[in-house]
């Protein structure tokens, strides 16, 4: 991930895994970051690999009233350049 990681050099500006998806959502919650408090934004690509994998579970993606949510975590498509977990998104009002 490469807005909220730790990473640095080339590893920050590479596309995150799915494992790498999985795994900030994974330790965002083990710091106690709710799933409904976090967004998942995605690149256009990486949102198309994430519907189309064959390693993604049912149970960790759905579908509903126009909205994509990964592990229970909203999906925002594009806007950005490279994929990454936001834990303190900016809501509109």
């Amino acid at each position: 991930m490469a807005s909220k990681s730790a990473k640095s050099g080339d590893d920050a500006s590479r596309n995150p895994t799915i494992d790498d998806l999985r795994a900030a959502i994974v330790g965002a919650e083990a710091e106690g970051t709710a799933a409904g408090d976090m967004v998942l934004r995605l690149t256009f690509r990486d949102a198309a690999l994430l519907k189309r994998s064959p390693v993604i579970g049912v149970h960790e993606i759905s579908f509903s009233d126009g909205e994509m949510s990964f592990l229970g975590v909203k999906v925002v498509v594009g806007s950005v350049t490279v994929s990454a977990l936001d834990t303190h998104p900016v809501i509109a009002v």
